[in-house]
């Protein structure tokens, strides 16, 4: 699926779309938090290029399951499973180390950080965002 359509079909679903640099996880609008959008052709206007997709959590929670840089954030989450916390199934996406978005749509985003529900279990929600699926980085 090109980019471009995978944005599309991201937007369909609900989720506000940015265009991420070629080659890159970083934004090319300056003003990404507040200009993402679900209008179609705003983004067939933006995407002159291969671009990867970039998805704001303004409206969003997303845990963000660390599995890099010593991080097991998997046994994190098994582990806060075991001990009763509930993580509802939701739309999640497998990221390029092995971990995973869990993403939840919110009323009011939260703030985010890094470990904030244990080793390997960032928060990504309020001025944040997330790589969508498909990017490339590399050729990979």
């Amino acid at each position: 699926m090109s980019s471009l359509a995978n944005a599309i079909k991201l937007a369909t679903m609900g989720f506000r779309i940015f265009p991420l640099g070629i080659n890159s996880k970083l934004p090319i609008l300056e003003d990404y938090p507040n200009v993402a959008t679900t209008d179609k052709d705003t983004i067939k206007k933006w995407w002159v290029k291969p671009y990867n997709v970039g998805i704001s959590t303004e409206n969003l929670i997303v845990v963000d399951v660390d599995n890099k840089k010593g991080k097991n954030g998997s046994e994190t989450l098994l582990q806060l499973e075991l001990e009763g916390r509930d993580f509802p199934k939701t739309f999640t996406q497998k990221t390029v180390n092995g971990g995973e978005h869990l993403i939840y749509k919110c009323a009011s985003p939260v703030k985010q950080g890094v470990d904030v529900l244990g080793k390997g279990l960032d928060i990504r929600s309020k001025g944040g965002y997330i790589v969508g699926p498909g990017r490339v980085i590399d050729g990979k």
